[in-house]
């Protein structure tokens, strides 16, 4: 009965952890949310009392707008949510907000039709919902064509790409320290880019890690799109498939990942549904 009781407990205990997580997690989204429309709120009445015209010089750099950017990551979601909508006369107002938080850059040109039509306002709100799941897939394609570049001594054209791989952003974060821990120092300054300065020039890979995980929290607090880090060997295995995409079976290139890694063990692949997955 004794055993019982303490499974009983047990699970009871794992459900209040839960439970209470979940809590946390929903009270912080709502604090975050009160604080974007206090912060806005601030800002319109800033602008309605202290300047003559909405596009006026001192719009985006007076203190009350840039308490909206110090909200970060986690109020991105309740900017876009405005952006997206037609009701808020104020909402073509929050895209830099948006572009100094994520430092995302985009390359391609809107006609003058497009963003007559809100096109800016839109491929912002396109871009957040696919973020997560197109990062990486922007972050592997980039990766592999600034490589084979450098390889054939166009040093031009890799930099155009290199500059696009700095250009998605901080949600790209995850990545670039990965790429840094196995030896690409190449991206150090997308690192101190991205971190404002907050990762120096002259940081080592081990000191990049460790910058890099004190920094994150600060940047994504309670965020629930944390897009929390892919692990090395999810890391790893998005530039093996996008290397090897063409030319090979999933089960050839299951091979020639295990022949790869035959001192690691615990990076090798004993299924092919598997390796397919991950």
């Amino acid at each position: 009965m004794k055993i019982l009781s303490f499974r009983i407990h047990g699970v009871v205990l794992v459900w209040l952890l839960v439970h209470l997580s979940a809590v946390l997690a929903a009270q912080a989204k709502q604090d975050v949310e009160q604080a974007f429309r206090e912060a806005c709120d601030r800002w319109k009445a800033h602008v309605d009392a202290e300047l003559s015209e909405s596009s006026g010089p001192g719009l985006y750099t007076c203190k009350e707008y840039q308490a909206i950017v110090k909200l970060g990551l986690p109020a991105v979601p309740f900017m876009i949510d405005i952006m997206a909508g037609r009701k808020d006369e104020w909402r073509s107002h929050l895209k830099p907000a948006v572009a100094t938080i994520t430092k995302r850059r985009f390359h391609e040109r809107l006609s003058l039709e497009a963003i007559r039509k809100g096109g800016f306002r839109r491929r912002w709100a396109e871009w957040w919902a696919n973020a997560e799941e197109q990062t990486p897939k922007d972050f592997v394609r980039l990766l592999v064509e600034w490589r084979r570049l450098k390889a054939a001594n166009r040093a031009d054209k890799a930099a155009e790409v290199y500059e696009q791989i700095q250009d998605l952003g901080v949600l790209a974060l995850p990545l670039v320290v990965a790429e840094i821990q196995k030896g690409e120092t190449n991206f150090i300054p997308i690192m101190s880019k991205l971190t404002d300065g907050e990762v120096p020039l002259d940081a080592t890979p081990s000191e990049v890690a460790n910058l890099y995980r004190r920094l994150r929290d600060d940047m994504l607090g309670d965020e629930p799109r944390s897009r929390k880090s892919l692990t090395q060997r999810s890391a790893d295995l998005a530039v093996f498939a996008a290397e090897h995409s063409s030319g090979h079976t999933w089960e050839e290139a299951r091979t020639i990942w295990n022949q790869q890694h035959q001192d690691a063990p615990d990076d090798r692949s004993q299924d092919s549904a598997q390796f397919i997955r991950d």
